[in-house]
């Protein structure tokens, strides 16, 4: 299982809220887009905007999930850029993006799109149940995994409901 960092953040009613993101250390392309994925999730979760507190903040928080070059590549970009730009982040990650997305990454990416249709011996719910599979978080994964034990459409909405309430 992937290393993850837990950050935490209060709620106006007092209550914390936690949320893991994992710590990127080396991967492909397709690592890099699903953990730039779950950085965004984080970045809407802690409620980050573009001014520059927060943006301070979200490269602090950065720094935190990354490693070796691409830490060395981020800190330095954020050097360059703070004096000119106010969102160093985002700038800095779409350097990150440029190193870890080769040209032709794309066309891959499409590729793989275009191989997700619906086959015409699939039934519409095995569909589904396909591409909730392939699209639902590892965590909700393992314990949807861990309660039913199978995949149709039917008990897979009654797990979600049950994931969602907890």
């Amino acid at each position: 299982m992937p290393e993850q960092v837990t950050f935490e953040k209060v709620k106006s009613n007092g209550s914390e809220v936690k949320m893991q993101v994992p710590v990127l250390r080396d991967g492909d392309w397709k690592e890099w887009l699903e953990w730039l994925l779950r950085l965004s999730e984080y970045f809407m979760f802690m409620g980050y905007s573009q001014n520059d507190a927060d943006q301070l903040d979200f490269v602090e928080d950065v720094q935190v999930l990354l490693h070796d070059d691409d830490l060395l590549l981020f800190n330095e970009t954020v050097a360059e850029e703070q004096y000119v730009s106010n969102n160093v982040a985002i700038q800095a990650l779409r350097w990150l993006t440029a190193v870890h997305c080769p040209p032709g990454t794309r066309a891959l990416i499409m590729d793989q799109l275009i191989q997700t249709k619906k086959t015409r011996t699939m039934t519409v719910q095995a569909d589904l149940v396909r591409m909730f599979k392939s699209a639902m978080p590892v965590d909700w994964q393992l314990q949807l995994n861990r309660h039913a034990r199978t995949w149709d459409l039917t008990s897979m909405e009654a797990q979600f409901e049950a994931i969602e309430r907890n």
